[in-house]
């Protein structure tokens, strides 16, 4: 099993033990990538992905394209977090 965590749209917001990831450089991501083309990473290989306060900033179309790459990455027991805001 794999121990690698990813943390989808991190912003400013930065979590201890993830690999933070965010398109905006100015955040200071450990990874500077738009999720929307795809995650740099094997298939199986990700024992954990958050996308806290994320996937709302994405189309309906794009949000179903994030979530199977967020699949195809996630080891057979992964783990996928969301947090969307209500309302």
């Amino acid at each position: 099993m794999s121990d690698r965590k990813l943390n989808l749209g991190c912003g400013p917001y930065h979590a201890d033990g993830y690999v933070n990831i965010d398109k905006n450089p100015n955040q200071n991501p450990d990874i500077v990538r738009d999720v929307r083309k795809g995650l740099p990473f094997d298939t199986s290989s990700v024992a954990e992905v958050r996308a806290f306060h994320f996937l709302e900033h994405l189309t309906p179309d794009e949000m179903l394209d994030c979530v199977a790459e967020v699949y195809r990455v996630l080891e057979p027991k992964g783990r996928f977090a969301i947090a969307v805001p209500l309302g």
